[in-house]
């Protein structure tokens, strides 16, 4: 269902579980919508939310986009939806943008679980030319990103369905929308960091050991920063470990659910 947020308007796709009472709001990384997070909805004990951001899959683009709007945005959707101190996260964007929204409202927010999310400042070098490659044609920007987005060993055992998975979400989307994304999680993103020992939710940290963009040791710098905070590493996972080992990233979620 669409929800309008002071941002813009989201879709989001509650997956129901009768017995869960936790909510847990999902947001996706770059260049996907809410499916990247669909292969763990299924498992995961708790009332989820997932999202699908600005321009893609059945959200319209903002006309302007930033981490920092995102983030109210996720905070805004607790009265449409009724949360109530609901867990926030996702992959990369939404895991960023959901450490935002909780430096930005602390009692709102009853935990954090980030998949695959860089906590630095967005870079305007080489990561900086992710916008302008985002215009490409959907089957060329697929070409070009699974190494960066899928880990080697996820590419060997189950790379077409991943690869279909990447061209189907990126089909949602325009190539505006996705340059617009690019810019506002590549190349323009506050650098977290210095606020993460004043980052109070427990938190949950999964990495990719294999994730070429942001490889362990710079996650596992950043969790040291964090006061409250579990950090799982997924073998043979790259920057989307949702869908790549979508079993395991459950279980780390729901165990760290428990512990609530």
């Amino acid at each position: 269902m669409l929800h309008q947020t002071s941002q813009g308007p989201l879709w989001v796709e509650h997956v129901r579980h009768p017995s869960a009472s936790t909510q847990l709001v999902l947001w996706p990384g770059l260049f996907f919508d809410s499916t990247q997070h669909g292969p763990i909805s299924q498992t995961l004990e708790a009332q989820v939310f997932l999202v699908d951001p600005p321009g893609f899959g059945r959200s319209p683009r903002w006309r302007a986009l930033s981490v920092g709007g995102c983030a109210q945005a996720m905070l805004d959707l607790r009265e449409p939806l009724q949360l109530e101190s609901p867990v926030l996260g996702g992959t990369s964007w939404g895991g960023i943008s959901a450490v935002h929204a909780a430096r930005i409202d602390p009692d709102a927010v009853s935990g954090l679980v980030l998949i695959n999310t860089p906590l630095g400042p967005g870079d305007p070098g080489a990561a900086g030319f992710v916008p302008e490659l985002a215009l490409l044609p959907s089957p060329l920007l697929a070409l070009g990103a699974q190494s960066s987005l899928f880990g080697a060993s996820s590419l060997a055992s189950r790379g077409p369905q991943l690869r279909r998975a990447l061209r189907r979400a990126l089909a949602t989307a325009s190539p505006a929308a996705r340059r617009a994304a690019a810019q506002a999680v590549m190349r323009k993103r506050p650098d977290l960091a210095p606020q993460l020992p004043r980052t109070t939710p427990p938190t949950l940290m999964i990495c990719g050991a294999e994730d070429l963009m942001y490889p362990l040791e710079a996650i596992r710098a950043h969790a040291d920063l964090l006061p409250d905070v579990t950090l799982e590493v997924i073998p043979g996972s790259g920057h989307s470990s949702a869908l790549e080992h979508p079993e395991h990233v459950a279980a780390s979620i729901n165990a760290f659910l428990r512990d609530l």
